[in-house]
């Protein structure tokens, strides 16, 4: 019977997981982000294959990534019959799928590893949280990487085979680089075992990947992997993009903007009462994760200012914190209900409604969220309507440059000096950075304000957690940014 119960769950959950993923498709949102033009990059170099005839033009696009092949390992099959049918985003329905296989990977590793009720509850923590969707709309491969890592460990829990948890953990740097979770591994496997045996493994079949995916550089490409992966780094360091700020600051803040106060609580009091259960041999394990992960985060943001944190790079933390948090309120309720299937059952179901009706707003807010792409078609769409004359329009970005640290007055007008031969002007529908406060548009052109959006990086904060510093954050509480359709009068 209780099978029987838990296979029916299994059901419910896969459904629940596609249903909730299906909801936030919106094809206009893809391509908001710079590094989203790797897929367009694949697309282009697709067709250039077949126009002179040299499937390795497309082969080498790989390389060329950003330090990311293991993004073009995934991301291709998409761009192939996305280029082949240009009007449907199958890289947006790639998305729905990894990202939904992501959250049923974390149901059956904690099903595995901690019980079936435990499972429950963790990944109760972490479908409602706003976190596991923020990257769904975008071809970017930070579901991806996660995917590639919990499916090793996944496999680790069930066959204890080190290795090939070491190979997939190798293909998951290989798409995102920038993720810190994977450096604890081999220590966390050395500690659980008391061995160095499978830490080794570990370590061995990272480096196999690594290794192997430097070779098919120098073959394909003529060029070194390892120096990509310095190249980009040394990019990324030297861009002034975000702070150098505490850890436990940033990721707080990240966690109360993306979820709220419910969440934060969720987390706060689960750790608090992981340290009261830390001779729990398979808890201490994971408090020993979520520690040295959140150590590697301080001292290379912090202390050493090495790299600044994002919410990309954060995110893994807080979806382990959340999944320790379903397991720590599974055993608090078993012991405060005293055996009693009715009173834990009571707990069980008040805590996943209680979650679920905080996180539905966030979820509603984040459905309906108007991307740049589509504002500019509800202007054109108006143009039409009002004026009959879409043709006269062109769009503008007001922000300021890298390095400005106040927004300049007229300076910022002087690349549209022969704008006022046109009449209509979409503003700002893009992402927006850095950002200083709103300019006067008079100083641009007399004008009045046709329609009117709050920008999305305003509307849905977290989306400010990449790369906006906290200094630009509070800007925007202060001063909203919007999109405009502007008539010049």
């Amino acid at each position: 019977m209780e099978k029987l119960k838990e296979n029916w769950f299994i059901i419910v959950i896969i459904l629940l997981i596609f249903f909730t993923r299906s909801l936030l498709f919106n094809k206009d949102a893809a391509f908001f982000w710079a590094d989203e033009r790797h897929f367009q990059q694949m697309i282009i170099k697709l067709q250039e294959s077949k126009e002179k005839n040299d499937f390795m033009i497309a082969v080498n696009t790989i390389f060329h990534l950003n330090a990311r092949p293991g993004l073009g390992l995934f991301y291709f099959p998409s761009a192939i019959l996305q280029w082949e049918n240009p009007d449907i985003p199958f890289g947006s329905y790639f998305n729905i799928f990894i990202n939904s296989s992501v959250l049923l990977l974390i149901y059956l590793i904690v099903k595995k590893t901690y019980g079936f009720r435990s499972a429950i509850l963790s990944l109760s923590f972490v479908l409602f949280s706003s976190s596991t969707a923020i990257y769904l709309r975008h071809l970017l491969p930070y579901d991806a990487s996660l995917f590639t890592l919990l499916l090793g460990l996944l496999i680790y829990v069930y066959t204890q085979k080190a290795f090939r948890f070491g190979l997939l953990a190798g293909l998951s740097f290989l798409t995102y680089a920038s993720y810190y979770y994977i450096l604890p591994i081999p220590l966390v496997l050395f500690l659980y075992h008391k061995s160095l045996k499978p830490a080794i493994f570990f370590l061995l079949g990272t480096a196999a990947t690594l290794i192997f995916a430097n070779f098919m550089y120098i073959y394909f490409d003529h060029s070194s992997y390892f120096q990509s992966v310095k190249a980009e780094s040394a990019g990324v360091t030297s861009v002034h993009i975000g702070d150098y700020v505490s850890a436990f600051s940033y990721i707080s803040q990240y966690i109360f903007t993306i979820d709220g106060v419910w969440h934060t609580f969720l987390i706060f009091t689960s750790l608090i009462l992981l340290i009261f259960q830390w001779k729990e041999k398979k808890l201490n394990i994971l408090g020993t994760y979520l520690l040295l992960t959140f150590l590697i985060m301080e001292i290379t943001s912090h202390v050493l200012k090495m790299h600044v944190l994002y919410g990309r790079t954060v995110r893994p933390f807080y979806l382990s914190a959340l999944v320790i948090s379903g397991i720590i309120f599974h055993r608090v309720f078993a012991r405060v209900s005293k055996g009693s299937k009715v009173i834990y059952f009571r707990y069980f179901f008040l805590i996943i409604f209680v979650t679920f009706l905080i996180w539905l707003p966030n979820f509603l807010t984040f459905k309906n969220l108007i991307y740049p792409e589509q504002f500019k078609k509800l202007a054109k769409q108006y143009l039409v309507t009002k004026y009959n004359n879409p043709s006269n329009v062109e769009e503008v970005l007001f922000v300021n440059y890298f390095g400005v640290g106040s927004p300049p007055k007229m300076n910022v007008f002087k690349e549209y000096k022969g704008s006022k031969q046109k009449t209509f002007y979409i503003v700002n529908a893009n992402v927006i950075y850095p950002y200083y406060g709103s300019y006067d548009m008079n100083l641009f052109c007399k004008n009045e304000i046709l329609l009117k959006e709050l920008h999305i990086q305003s509307k849905f904060k977290p989306y400010l957690f990449e790369g906006w510093g906290e200094a630009m954050r509070g800007q925007a509480d202060k001063d909203p940014l919007y999109y405009q359709l502007i008539y010049c009068k």
